[in-house]
């Protein structure tokens, strides 16, 4: 495979040269490199003292302990150049950092971080995974395998925001990526207790009955001081007095599988319900709910 030299950091700039394992070649700062990574840090300290001292084609200059290549080989690493290119726009302050669209671009990124051990980096990519940069956040794709990925990396709040986000999945017919199919029992025992945590709140709320108001024909209040809408009514063989339905058991299902605000809100009630006025009633009466969900559990 011929090595190519990268556009953005050509292999004449700097002084390092490193390839990566697609045979892209860049020209990068030992100095950028050290400040932010320990593990290359360790890698590019290589003595001190006077004099030169040669250690796997780098030598320190005794005059002013700056590290120099006495030779042009280039120091290849197993990250593909898209990865690499990737951990530089972190590290260089001329460049804005990678925003990510996409899971599977992200996680190999953090992985090569956690292994450089680049601490900031870690930080960043953490936040947009937390966050979101463009358009939801990027840890509901898969929020099982960013909550292993989390764990193995010891990332407190990224680990609880994932696990937060596991509850909008079915965790038995979740798709789990080799890295997070033989994740510890005591991992997945910490996602059950917390879903059983959250479905028992929710089945409380489950309990009480859903306010059903007479509405007009265009579905608006005739008077601010009426108790209740105009006259029309549905056919719903559940409704009763005054004006309330028992929540329907499809709906209860749904809410128990996924037990959090954020999937709650994607229930189409209508479609589950049949009747747009009791579907309306229902939209409403579980977005109230969704409010004291979030004051109780924050928003995820």
């Amino acid at each position: 495979m011929e090595n190519t030299s990268s556009p953005r950091y050509p292999s004449d700039n700097g002084d390092l040269i490193i390839q990566t394992s697609d045979g892209v070649l860049f020209g990068v700062h030992i100095l950028l490199l050290r400040l932010s990574s320990s593990v290359m840090n360790d890698m590019l300290v290589v003595g001190s003292g006077s004099g030169e001292r040669e250690t796997g084609g780098f030598a320190r200059s005794g005059l002013c302990g700056c590290i120099s290549l006495v030779s042009c080989e280039p120091v290849t690493i197993t990250e593909g150049s898209t990865v690499f290119r990737a951990l530089l726009s972190f590290i260089y302050p001329d460049s804005i950092p990678t925003i990510f669209t996409r899971l599977t671009s992200l996680m190999p990124v953090l992985d090569a971080a956690a292994k450089y051990d680049m601490k900031a980096i870690i930080h960043s990519l953490s936040l947009q995974l937390m966050r979101g940069t463009a358009g939801d956040t990027l840890l509901y794709e898969d929020p099982l395998w960013v909550y292993s990925k989390a764990k193995q990396l010891d990332l407190t709040d990224l680990a609880r925001a994932a696990a937060n986000a596991t509850l909008t999945i079915d965790l038995g017919e979740a798709p789990r990526r080799p890295d997070a199919a033989n994740v510890p029992a005591s991992w997945i025992l910490e996602l059950v207790t917390l879903r059983t945590k959250h479905t028992q709140w929710w089945k409380t709320k489950c309990q009480e009955s859903i306010p059903v108001a007479n509405m007009n024909r265009q579905f608006q209040q005739i008077s601010a001081r009426d108790a209740f809408y105009g006259s029309y009514n549905c056919q719903c063989p559940q409704i009763n007095y005054p004006y309330k339905i028992d929540p329907p058991k499809d709906v209860v299902m749904k809410i128990m599988e996924r037990p959090c605000a954020r999937s709650v809100r994607e229930i189409d009630f209508h479609q589950i319900i049949k009747c747009l006025r009791c579907g309306a009633a229902a939209m409403g009466h579980y977005r109230e709910i969704c409010l004291l969900y979030e004051a109780e559990f924050g928003k995820f």
